[in-house]
């Protein structure tokens, strides 16, 4: 008699194994129905457009954020935002940063 509480054992864990893996391939095909759907971007929101070193610890960054540019100055402490403005109508390309 003493196999019963065993084969109730496994037959409890077989049971919770198999809603595991239920909830598992219910999730991988449908998803989670809480999340909402995020729009996909085909092009970076931050774009950093030109560098210029002025010293060894300071260096000046132009980045444009969307529709709007950021004049930044970046030195080994802080960061300071120089001016904001909107971002002109042609797209420069990228400029290549050396780290």
């Amino acid at each position: 008699m003493e196999t019963l509480p065993l084969l109730r054992m496994l037959a409890s864990l077989a049971v919770t194994l198999g809603l595991m893996l239920l909830l598992a391939l219910a999730y991988k095909r449908y998803g989670t129905p809480f999340a909402t759907p995020q729009a996909k971007r085909t092009e970076p929101r931050l774009t950093v457009l030109e560098t210029k070193r002025l010293n060894p610890t300071t260096t000046l960054y132009l980045i444009q954020q969307d529709t709007t540019e950021h004049l930044l100055a970046v030195t080994n402490g802080q960061t300071t935002v120089i001016s904001t403005t909107p971002a002109s109508q042609s797209k420069p390309k990228a400029a290549k940063v050396k780290a």
